[in-house]
């Protein structure tokens, strides 16, 4: 995985300028990396992980 496509997760967001964030999105999709999609699985995946008991195996 890209140090960009990290970038635009939400819980990474926060680190980067917008302009940043434009750039590594840009670059993503320059190299038709599908953007939507892995951020749209990856919050899922967040979801999943925050509602688990803090005891629970992932």
């Amino acid at each position: 995985m890209s140090a960009e496509a990290h970038a635009l997760l939400p819980w990474y967001r926060d680190l980067f300028t917008e302009t940043q964030l434009d750039v590594a999105e840009k670059r993503l999709r320059e190299h038709r990396f599908d953007v939507d999609t892995f951020l749209a699985q990856a919050d899922q995946k967040w979801l999943e992980w925050a509602k688990r008991d803090e005891h629970e195996a992932p």
